[in-house]
């Protein structure tokens, strides 16, 4: 597996590998967080440290429940790079620098969101709770505009947003 390593993450860090979210645009950007047992889909600005979110172990290649440690708190972001990435019919915008695990031509890759290419393929979660790693529809370049970004943190390092597995 290909993987970027980053450095201590800092705020600046923070705004260019983020998730960028705004609910007044009706952007969604949702996750599965345990509620009484069960999971049940949330706005990833309603998660708390100690929630359970539905995360990959890449090693083991299989579903794990694993722990929010720290949610960070969002920053506004201002004409910064993104990629608004489909699968599936779901999309999720990210930072430029934000890390995804995808596979291209059969070989695991952790790398930012900038790297993706339509065809590659993502780690993708479907409503049933199934997984499968699923072909990149499209990809589109754009800016942020005055839109809050989240990086929350989990046990493991990943987390699905709107189906789509990234690293935290």
């Amino acid at each position: 597996m290909k993987r970027v390593n980053w450095k201590s993450n800092t705020r600046f860090q923070m705004l260019i590998k983020s998730v960028v979210f705004d609910p007044s645009l009706g952007k969604e950007c949702d996750l599965f967080r345990q509620e009484d047992s069960e999971m049940k889909k949330v706005s990833i600005a309603d998660l708390s440290v100690g929630d359970l979110v539905i995360s990959y172990n890449l090693e083991k290649k299989e579903r794990e429940d694993v722990e929010v440690i720290d949610t960070v708190e969002p920053v506004r972001s201002i004409k910064t790079i993104t990629f608004n990435i489909s699968v599936k019919g779901k999309s999720l915008n990210l930072t430029n620098s934000h890390l995804i695990p995808y596979y291209r031509d059969d070989e695991l890759i952790v790398d930012n969101s900038g790297t993706i290419q339509v065809g590659d393929k993502l780690i993708f979660l479907f409503d049933d709770f199934s997984i499968s790693s699923e072909s990149v529809d499209s990809v589109e370049e754009g800016y942020s505009d005055d839109e809050d970004v989240y990086h929350p943190k989990t046990t493991n390092g990943y987390y699905f947003i709107n189906g789509i597995l990234i690293h935290d």
